[in-house]
């Protein structure tokens, strides 16, 4: 039987403090019930601060939950990972965007802060399929990073049943999303449609959201699940129904 996954990637806004209305106590609840309500089988969330994967994991218990803090001694924000407990894992780790990406807390090229890749090895114990689950965040200003970040992720997890997901920082059109086009399908086929708003604030705000699968993965169905106020976050999440062969 093949692997058959529903896989959620969402940016949560780290808690600020600074948000007012849009601080993190204020949309918590709003977060658990998109995240419940998906039914996703995979979670992927960005700037997830420590307090944030505490209130994840008490909120959904049911979910294995993986990462740890992009800063040297775990701290930080965190690319968290929640598996489904119908789903095992058979591998996990964490890896930094730089040239030195087994060494902790390290900042590659022109990042201004060290960038964290979550990743686990996942399967079924009621079929034969596998899948590499790979969730990131790549640095917001440094150009130079985001190329060479996706040049890094596309050794790493090319020809493994990859799916990758997270908040790339860069629209469908750039160098870092054209050049892992080459090995990965966006499950959105490069879509223009917004997944940053600001809260609302950016109407036609841009996209840099993505869930991107191997060439051998079957895309069934995928939505930007776009809210109406009041927002549980400052991105839209994104949803996929994907076949593992």
């Amino acid at each position: 039987m093949v692997l058959n996954l529903r896989v959620l990637t969402l940016n949560i806004r780290c808690d600020t403090g600074v948000d007012g209305d849009f601080n993190w106590v204020h949309r918590r609840e709003r977060v658990f019930e998109l995240l419940k309500q998906s039914r996703a089988d995979i979670i992927a969330l960005q700037e997830v601060l420590p307090n944030q994967r505490q209130d994840l994991e008490e909120n959904l218990p049911a979910f294995q939950w993986l990462g740890r803090g992009r800063d040297f001694g775990g701290g930080g924000e965190q690319c968290a990972l929640g598996i489904s407990p119908h789903l095992s894992i058979q591998d996990e780790g964490v890896f930094w965007l730089s040239d030195t990406p087994r060494l902790e807390g390290t900042v590659g090229w022109d990042a201004c802060l060290p960038r964290i890749c979550c990743w686990a090895e996942i399967a079924s114990p009621s079929c034969s399929g596998k899948a590499v689950i790979a969730n990131t965040h790549f640095d917001h200003l440094g150009t130079v990073a985001r190329t060479k970040s996706a040049e890094l992720m596309a050794s790493m997890f090319t020809g493994v049943s990859g799916i990758l997901l997270g908040d790339f920082n860069c629209g469908p059109r750039s160098a870092p999303i054209r050049h892992l086009s080459h090995n990965f399908h966006d499950v959105l086929e490069f879509s223009e449609e917004a997944t940053y708003h600001e809260f609302g604030r950016l109407p036609r705000g841009p996209r840099i959201d993505y869930i991107l699968v191997d060439r051998e993965v079957k895309i069934h169905r995928a939505e930007i699940v776009a809210e109406s106020e009041p927002y549980c976050s400052d991105h839209f999440a994104i949803l996929a129904e994907l076949e593992v062969g």
